[in-house]
């Protein structure tokens, strides 16, 4: 059995550093897809991508219509909840966060759409929203949504992204009870 001398365990632990600053540099380094990139796939993908939210009013309802599958959107600001109107092939959640996603260039959007049950669970009832969201999920190029506005009946038709995880930019609205003062009586 051969003894390391000092050399060897210096150049170990040399090329040890050298993976690690790699490895740290990859991972720093390392950007998004961002939303406009997204046309450039034609197959389907686990991707990570952000862009920029749109903001769709409060309190607005539209429809959205993924395959022959009806969901009724209230939109929040920046996101939205999606409630399933009845039956249809798109096999899935009831009820979906919704988020439409502007690329660099703002023509290029996409919508996102992620499980509303694990949605309240990790932000809760109201929810604050960046200026950048980056999600992670399925990418199926051949689905499509199409969000139709009730009142004018614009269409607008949308890639669509599963989303498994929200990465960046959502977080719970810190909410608290009101303030009370009282006196005490004496």
């Amino acid at each position: 059995m051969k003894n390391f001398g000092k050399r060897e365990i210096m150049i170990t632990i040399g090329l040890f550093i050298a993976i690690l600053a790699v490895g740290y540099y990859s991972i720093s380094s390392s950007e998004y897809l961002d939303v406009s990139q997204l046309k450039g796939i034609k197959f389907n993908a686990n991707i990570i991508v952000e862009g920029r939210p749109v903001d769709m009013g409060y309190n607005t309802t539209y429809l959205l219509t993924i395959n022959d599958t009806v969901f009724n959107v209230v939109f929040y600001g920046s996101y939205g909840i999606a409630e399933k109107t009845g039956q249809g092939s798109f096999v899935g959640e009831d009820s979906y966060a919704v988020f439409i996603l502007s690329g660099k260039n703002s023509q290029d959007q996409v919508i996102g759409i992620y499980s509303a049950r694990e949605f309240r669970q990790k932000y809760g009832m109201k929810v604050s929203v960046e200026d950048k969201v980056v999600i992670e999920g399925q990418y199926y190029p051949s689905l499509k949504g199409t969000l139709i506005n009730p009142i004018t009946q614009e269409k607008k038709e949308y890639n669509i992204v599963i989303v498994s995880s929200i990465l960046q930019g959502c977080h719970s609205s810190y909410e608290g009870e009101v303030g009370k003062i009282s006196s005490s009586g004496s």
